[in-house]
C-alpha cells in the first residue's frame, strides 16, 4: 500500500512539473488581453520580497500545486465517510438529524437540487464554504431517505490512518434500510 501510495504522489508531482514546464514555455507567448490567469501562471509571476525578490523554483512550485490539489481530492469525501460512520456508531445522533429535517422541511419533502450551491465552472475553486455546504447537502440526503445502521457483530471503528488526509483505518461497513414517510 505504501509503494502505491508513493507512486500516486510520483505520478502527481510529474503532472504538475508537466504543467509548470508548459507554463514556463507558454509564458512568453501570454495572450496580453486574456482575462483568466491559471494558478500556475499566479506562481510564475510571484516574487518573494523577503528573500531578494526571488522566484519560486520549480520544485516548489510542483509542492505548491500538489498541496492544491491534494486538498480538493479527498477531503470531502473523506469528510462525508467519517460524519456517515459517526452518525451509525450514535444512532441517537442520526435520529434526531432525522427529525429535526422532518420539523423543518415537512414528512414528504427531500433536499432536492435547488438547496444545491452553485455549479462548478472550469476554474472553479470554492474550498471550505463550498465543501460544508456540499456535505450538509449530503448527509441530509442521506440521512433523509435511508436509516443508517452497523453490520450486525461490527461495531464502528473509529480508528484513523494517515496519508493525504485523515482516513478510516477501517472502511465503515453499514445496513442500509429505506426510511418509510407518509406522503
Amino acid at each position: 500500500m505504501e509503494e502505491l501510495f508513493k507512486n500516486d504522489i510520483k505520478h502527481l508531482e510529474e503532472l504538475s512539473e508537466n504543467d509548470i514546464k508548459q507554463e514556463l514555455s507558454d509564458n512568453d507567448s501570454k495572450n496580453e488581453g486574456e482575462d483568466v490567469v491559471s494558478y500556475v501562471d499566479t506562481l510564475l509571476d510571484l516574487q518573494l520580497p523577503e528573500e531578494n525578490i526571488r522566484k519560486l523554483e520549480e520544485s516548489e512550485m510542483v509542492a505548491l500545486c500538489s498541496e492544491f490539489l491534494d486538498g480538493g481530492t479527498d477531503t470531502t469525501s473523506t469528510a462525508l465517510q467519517w460524519i456517515m460512520a459517526n452518525l451509525v456508531k450514535y444512532p441517537q445522533v442520526q435520529e434526531k438529524l432525522f427529525m429535526e429535517m422532518i420539523r423543518v422541511l415537512g414528512d414528504g419533502e427531500e433536499e432536492g437540487d435547488k438547496d444545491m450551491p452553485f455549479d462548478a465552472g472550469r476554474r472553479i475553486c470554492p474550498g471550505y464554504n463550498l465543501a460544508m455546504i456540499h456535505l450538509e447537502y449530503f448527509v441530509a440526503n442521506l440521512v433523509w431517505k435511508f436509516q443508517w445502521k452497523s453490520v450486525e457483530g461490527d461495531d464502528v471503528d473509529l480508528a484513523e490512518k494517515q496519508e493525504f488526509t485523515t482516513f478510516m483505518k477501517y472502511p465503515l461497513q453499514v445496513h442500509l434500510s429505506p426510511r418509510v414517510r407518509r406522503q
